[in-house]
């Protein structure tokens, strides 16, 4: 491919993926959690949906303009990198 990035994960892991109930799988996690999504992305409703059942603190940012990849104006990455540590500053 001359665009994106390639990964290669074995058959299991890929069918796995495939059923993993994130609803059930979700709230056994505890660690805080911060989603930063694209808001042109086709990931924001499943970022919604799973920041739901996740527990406190949690936090979804939604950068304004930016597409799945963030690469849409020059300080788009920064905001994206802003946004990520400014949470983990809180921890």
């Amino acid at each position: 491919m001359r665009w994106g990035v390639n990964v290669i994960i074995g058959k299991k892991m890929a069918d796995e993926i495939d059923t993993l109930n994130w609803d059930r799988l979700t709230p056994s996690f505890h660690a805080p959690l911060k989603i930063v999504d694209a808001e042109k992305g086709v990931l924001v409703a499943g970022c919604k949906k799973y920041l739901g059942n996740a527990h406190e603190p949690k936090s979804l940012e939604i950068l304004k303009g930016a597409t799945h990849y963030f690469d849409d104006t020059p300080t788009m990455q920064d905001r994206l990198f802003t946004a990520t540590h400014d949470w983990f500053k809180k921890f």
